[in-house]
Order: C-alpha cells, then structure tokens, then sequence
C-alpha cells in the first residue's frame, strides 16, 4: 500500500467526522450483506440483474457506494466478500456491490434496475442514505462498457467511473458525463477495435475538457487491472474532491464538480506530467489528473517506472487562473453578518444543459441579500455578469444567451455558473455547445 493511497484515507476518514456527529447516537450499524433480484418491468428488455451488497460498520451515514462490474454473464457479487475490497470501503465509508447482468444498454431498463436495487438495500440494512447514493464504477471489458453508458445515462449520480479495456463503447456524444472523472485503460498488445473505440472516445471529448485519463496498459492484451495502488488512488482522491462533507441520509447527494484548471495533464507520449498552469503541449490531447499523485501513478504504470519528468515552470509567469470558488476580485463584503444554515442561497438549476443557444439560470434566496450572480469559463475568469446587488427573497430565473460582457457570442466548450449571498458560494457546471 503506498503512502500516498495512506494519506488519502486518513483524510476521507477525517472529513467524515462531521458525518459522524450528525448520525443519529440510537443508531448502530452493523456489517452486513444483503441481494436483490431486480425483475423487469413490463417494458424493460432485459432479464437478468441480480444484486449483491456489503454494507459497512464502521460509520452510521454511509457516503457512496463502489459497483464492481465484471464482463458479459460473469457474476461479480463475490466481490462482497473480497477482503482488500471491504477494508477499502470501509475505510471510505463506503457500501461494496456486485452483480450479474445481462446488459449494458440504459434504454434496458437496467440503469433503472441498479437505482432500484439500492432502495431496496436501503430498506433492507434500514439505512435510507443508500437509496440517494452517489456511485463509484469499476468496470473491466463489458463491465467497463456497462460503467461508462451508466455514466453516460446518469451522470449526476456518477462520483467517477473506470473502464478496462472494453470496444464496445457508445461512441456518440457523452453530454455531461466529461464532467465525471473517468480512467479509460487500454491494452497494448490487445485487439485493434478494442484500443480504437475507447481510444476514440477519448480523443473526441478531451478537447471538450473531459476530465478522463487514457493510460495504455504496457506490453498487455486483455487481462484485467489488479493495480490496486494505482486504482485505489483514484477512487480515493476521486471521492474526497466530490463528495459533499456531510451526507443527509433523505436527500439526494449533489457532487462537487471539479475544474479543469485544478488538476494535472500528461503526455500519453513522452509520460512527463505538468500541473495544467506548466503544461506546455496540448492540452487537449494530454491526460487530466485530478491530483499530482494520480498524475505520478498514472506516469509509473504506463512507462514502467521509466519517467519521472515533470514540466517546470515560473509560476509568477503563469496567468491567474482565477477558480469560481477561490474569486480573487473584489466581492460584495458581508462583514459583521451571521450565516444560518437556513438562510443560504442556492443555484437552483440551469436549464437546458447542454446548451444550445440560450439557457435559464435559477437561484434562490431564502431572505433579502446582497448577491452576485456571474458566468466564468473553464480558466475562472469572469465571462458575463447576470446579477449584482441587493435582491428580496424568492425564486428567480434570469435567461442568459450566450453572450459575454461586451455582447459578443461565447464559444463553445465547459462554464460555470457562481451565486455568491451571504458568505455562501454556490457553483454548477453547464457545457455550451452551440451559442447561436
């Protein structure tokens, strides 16, 4: 285990501390595993999905919930028993699931059937938290298919994804999905049409700001990863930039979204790494790390422990990249004020998104405040500023059609829409695929 996957669940198990004080004290959890026969509706097409679920002990809320997916008509509900797997996610507080399928395909029913299981497991282990849980996927050849169509399907729901090595991947467009961090593994010496679609994918969509990594898999076929370091590294960096600090077990999770700008890239043909600030080749075409730490294990496995390199740079030279929730120009100030959990501001949602041309932007303001309502881009820097002032309480929703500060259509690519009330931030992502 290195010291690095170490780190990362010492801090999962610290920001959990929060989660724990709030769990009700009469309530004791106990480790246990529990199946379900998900059957299908009458307009479902498929036919088998059977579930399997090991719940954890070691904290009252549980916080996600990492599907194990193993290929086409292979069973992977024994993972449950797997004794890496439970101390991996019970250190992260997480619930493990398995199981046998016999699709991939959402418009199935069988993504409906995976949100049906986990009320069931809520009912069954009396824990509700799961019903709403956010999941984490695993897959390897089908299984990796299977992971990213989910994805695709449901991304809101999705803290991150692994594919291995699959080539039946739905190439069309993923939508919202290249904001879920995903590692897509290719084998070096595998079947060509298998290292092409998933190849594909990648390169269609990183220039969108995907946040996916594409590591060759050296002188390998078609076996599965069995790295642990290096996919428990991710899972763990992955879940703690996220994941909300508290979970309340009766509503849905809403995932943090991770900025481009924040994370590291490499090059899928030297292997040297660079923070996205140093990074001087293109940017388009590298892999994007979460973390520096993903970054090296990534380096390490696709070169054989060979390079080490890592862009160096002035950072006095690099241009601020002005993140939506680290704002570095002046705000409206609220000094002297008090902030009660009741009387924060929300986004409330941005719709449509994807957009095409325009969209409406809802916020919500649970008493009269000074707000500032703006649009940044992926880089963080202010694009078109929608609300500034004093604003009464209530719901509104304002239309903005794509333009910046000066009038001028946006181009197209990865934005992120800042409420700023009250001491409180509150930052959604949306993608703008067309502005006229």
């Amino acid at each position: 285990m290195t010291v690095s996957v170490w780190t990362r669940r010492i801090s999962l198990v610290m920001c959990c501390v929060a989660t724990l004080l709030a769990a009700s004290s009469t309530r004791v959890p106990k480790a246990a595993v529990y199946d379900y026969n998900a059957l299908p509706d009458s307009s479902d097409t498929y036919t088998t999905a059977l579930f399997r679920m090991y719940v954890p002990d070691t904290v009252a809320i549980t916080r996600g919930t990492y599907f194990y997916v193993n290929p086409y008509n292979s069973d992977s509900r024994y993972i449950v028993e797997d004794t890496g797997m439970r101390t991996l996610c019970g250190d992260a507080h997480f619930n493990l699931l398995g199981a046998r399928l016999d699709n991939m395909h959402m418009d199935s029913g069988i993504g409906n059937a995976v949100l049906r299981a986990l009320a069931a497991f809520a009912d069954s282990s009396e824990q509700p938290e799961i019903a709403h849980s956010a999941i984490y996927l695993e897959g390897y050849s089908w299984g990796g298919q299977f992971s990213y169509h989910f994805t695709k399907w449901n991304p809101d729901r999705v803290i991150g994804f692994v594919t291995q090595k699959g080539g039946y991947h739905d190439t069309t467009a993923a939508g919202a999905a290249i904001l879920v961090p995903g590692y897509m593994f290719i084998g070096e010496i595998d079947l060509p049409y298998r290292i092409t679609n998933l190849t594909g994918i990648f390169e269609a969509h990183r220039p969108l700001g995907a946040r996916w990594i594409l590591a060759m898999h050296p002188h390998a076929g078609h076996e599965r990863i069995t790295d642990r370091g290096l996919l428990d590294e991710y899972f763990l960096t992955i879940s703690e930039l996220r994941l909300p600090d508290t979970i309340d077990p009766d509503e849905a999770v809403v995932l943090r979204s991770i900025l481009e700008p924040r994370g590291w890239l490499g090059n899928r043909t030297t292997f040297e790494i660079g923070s996205y600030a140093c990074y001087d080749a293109d940017k388009g075409q590298a892999s994007w790390f979460p973390s520096r730490a993903v970054g090296e294990t990534w380096q390490t496995f696709v070169s054989l422990g060979a390079v080490s390199d890592t862009v160096v740079c002035d950072p006095a030279g690099i241009e601020d990249q002005r993140l939506p929730w680290h704002p570095h120009e002046d705000l409206p100030q609220w000094r002297g004020t008090t902030l009660d959990a009741s009387d924060v501001a929300t986004l409330t949602g941005i719709l449509p998104n994807p957009v095409i041309g325009h969209t409406t932007i809802g916020f919500r303001l649970p008493s009269a405040q000074i707000v500032d309502l703006a649009v940044f881009d992926a880089a963080g820097r202010r694009v078109k500023t929608l609300a500034r002032g004093p604003r009464e309480a209530g719901e509104y929703h304002l239309l903005w059609s794509c333009e910046g500060e000066d009038g001028s259509q946006i181009v197209c690519g990865t934005y992120f829409t800042r409420l700023v009330a009250a001491r409180s931030v509150s930052t959604k992502s949306m993608i703008i695929l067309a502005a006229r």
